[in-house]
This record gives structure tokens, sequence and C-alpha cells, in this order.
């Protein structure tokens, strides 16, 4: 993340899973954040997530799903799987 500048969030899910830490959580009962540019890979666009990344600049939303709330709220979205586009990104960054 440090190569390209990027914090990371996770949504509630994750968070009650003990994937990551409750300090990463983004939405109603965690931390409401506005970056430039927010990247959501796999949110579903749940509205307790929405209203923590609501008045990022820009979204992009990438989820398999293609009736994924998410994609009404962000600029630019693909409908793929996920671990697919982080595999690129990570070669792109390397």
């Amino acid at each position: 993340m440090k190569k390209i500048g990027a914090v990371v969030g996770a949504t509630r899910p994750l968070v009650d899973a003990e994937i990551i830490d409750l300090r990463y959580q983004v939405g109603q009962t965690g931390r409401t954040i506005s970056p430039k540019l927010y990247i959501a890979l796999g949110i579903s666009g749940a509205p307790q997530h929405i209203c923590g990344m609501i008045k990022s600049s820009k979204v992009i939303a990438v989820n398999k799903d293609k009736d994924a709330e998410i994609f009404n709220y962000s600029d630019i979205g693909f409908v793929a799987d996920v671990f697919d586009v982080l595999k690129c990104i990570n070669k792109c960054i390397k």
C-alpha cells in the first residue's frame, strides 16, 4: 500500500469475522472517510458502509455482482472478480 499511498479500509463483516481490526472499519459504526479516490473492492454497497465513504471525491467499484448497490455510488464500475483485479494491480505496482 505504501507504493501507491493507499490506506486500507474494511466492512463490518470483515471486522466481525476478525479478519481485520475494528480501526479499519468504514461506515456507520466505523470511520467516515473522504479520500480523493476510493477504490471499493468487493463492496456490496450496504447503506451502513456507504454513509462512511459517500464524501469521497471519486469512487471506483469492483464487484462480481452486476447489480451491486455500490455501482450506484461509483464514478467507474467494473463487473469482475476482485481477486483477478488485485492480481493485475499487484503486477502493475511492482
